[in-house]
């Protein structure tokens, strides 16, 4: 009986666990080069990520461009008068549609009436027709004229219909997928916006919860 009980005990000594070995404590400065190389394998793939959005948006760019212009140069084939009255089917006033064109609004008047505009301002308004019918049917915007009057930075009255009467009419698909940020856009058309629309004029939260307007400080511009 003695046998069995020894026996027992070291095979249940010998089957033990081992005791975990106490681990090596890190230095200070071991601690700070592993933050430090974290901080640059980091920054290394923010610039990577970076440098493959820009790349995206290059190539957004240029495909946008492509389309609108594809879609134009069909479009030139109909009437003046017929892009016209589309434009103002889907909501533009006149004076928005003479900005989108570049011309004067009696010019717009004119073309209504029959007169035929030249070649470069039939195409100026097949563009905008174009880029009209894009947001219409290929990306999420409802209503395109009331989302085009509508300045997309709170406090920078600039708005899709200024940005398009200067040209940036790929920018605007852009800002309507999302592929730009409204600040990203302003800053193309007008670089000193935030100096330019800087208002003397700040929102609040009062002590009742409610959201009020004061002039500011002098400290604060």
């Amino acid at each position: 009986m003695s046998e069995i009980q020894t026996f027992d005990q070291t095979r249940s000594t010998s089957t033990a666990a081992a005791p975990e070995l106490p681990t090596k404590t890190r230095t200070i400065s071991e601690l700070v080069q592993d933050i430090g190389w974290s901080h640059n394998r980091t920054r290394i793939l923010g610039d990577d990520v970076a440098d493959l959005r820009r790349q995206s948006a290059d190539m957004y760019r240029d495909a946008s461009d492509i389309l609108l212009d594809q879609k134009a140069r069909d479009l030139v084939l109909r009437p003046a008068v017929e892009l016209l009255a589309f434009l103002a089917g889907a909501g533009f006033a006149w004076r928005d549609i003479a900005r989108m064109i570049g011309v004067s609004v009696p010019a717009v008047r004119k073309w209504r009436l029959g007169e035929s505009p030249t070649s470069q301002n039939l195409f100026a308004i097949a563009k905008t027709v174009a880029l009209v019918e894009i947001l219409q049917h290929e990306l999420p915007v409802t209503d395109v004229a009331a989302w085009m009057e509508i300045p997309p930075v709170v406090g920078a009255p600039t708005n899709p219909i200024d940005l398009v009467s200067n040209g940036f009419f790929t920018e605007v698909i852009g800002l309507a997928l999302d592929h730009l940020t409204p600040e990203e856009l302003i800053e193309r058309h007008v670089p000193d916006w935030q100096e330019r629309y800087q208002s003397n004029f700040e929102v609040f939260e009062a002590s009742d919860g409610e959201l009020g307007i004061r002039p500011k400080s002098n400290g604060d511009h």
